[in-house]
């Protein structure tokens, strides 16, 4: 009995070594946001945009950008009021040495609340990571081709 407790707690250390575990909030900057709204015949609109995004993240382990540039795409389903009514976003960030990751979100509540984030599909260094935020869109910062969000949440890492 002795010996497996010995082995389990080896492998729990070995684990825990093995994996690398950021703490992370950032701001994305959307820019030149295209997209077209279509109204429905309900007086819904859904509107599907693409942005370049900038991304500002604090608390990167070392050796991980603290700045990200990202291609984003969604599709924002509003009600005649402009209420949330289930939309959905990908982004696909990448820092200056071209590693990089894919991310995939939806906002589920009417006030715009409930904004969720995951993180998979990385490459070079990213490899492996997955990652999980929540996240608030604050709107527009300089126009109506720009938005502003932030996030907050962790990302794992296999070493």
């Amino acid at each position: 009995m002795k010996s497996i407790h010995v082995q389990l707690m080896a492998l729990i250390g070995a684990f825990a070594l093995s994996t690398l575990v950021a703490a992370e909030t950032g701001t994305g900057y959307s820019i030149n946001v295209k997209g077209d709204p279509k109204t429905m015949a309900d007086g819904s609109t859904v509107q599907e945009t693409a942005a370049d995004d900038i991304w500002l993240i604090t608390n990167q382990p070392e050796g991980f950008a603290s700045e990200m540039v990202a291609s984003c795409s969604g599709v924002w389903v509003m009600s005649a009021e402009y209420s949330n009514m289930g939309s959905t976003f990908r982004c696909v960030a990448r820092d200056a040495d071209g590693d990089g990751y894919v991310s995939v979100g939806h906002i589920s509540g009417a006030d715009w609340s409930g904004c969720v984030i995951s993180m998979s599909g990385g490459w070079g260094k990213y490899t492996g990571a997955k990652g999980n935020a929540t996240c608030q869109v604050s709107g527009p910062f300089a126009g109506a081709d720009t938005g502003a969000y932030t996030w907050a949440g962790k990302w794992d890492l296999p070493k």
